[in-house]
């Protein structure tokens, strides 16, 4: 008996990967749910403050951060104070 059955190779099996967009803020957003002004953020990145987010500049002076990230940050910080 004969079948026209195909085979199926693991590799041709459908992706099982989720992919995660990343979201941006803005300074102003990331100033908010910090719980500081965006003055004192931005001079917190002058300064360089140790562990903060990583700062993205997207054009000009526009200043972006990675919503995980500040969240990351701010779990980190709430965990040193207890």
């Amino acid at each position: 008996m004969v079948t026209n059955a195909k085979k199926t190779r693991r590799s041709e099996q459908p992706s099982t990967q989720t992919v995660v967009a990343t979201v941006w803020i803005s300074a102003d957003e990331a100033a908010q749910r910090i719980g500081i002004t965006t003055k004192t953020l931005t001079n917190w990145r002058s300064k360089q403050k140790p562990g903060l987010p990583k700062p993205h500049k997207t054009s000009g002076t526009t200043v972006r951060y990675k919503l995980h990230e500040v969240d990351q940050w701010i779990e980190s910080c709430a965990n040193e104070s207890e």
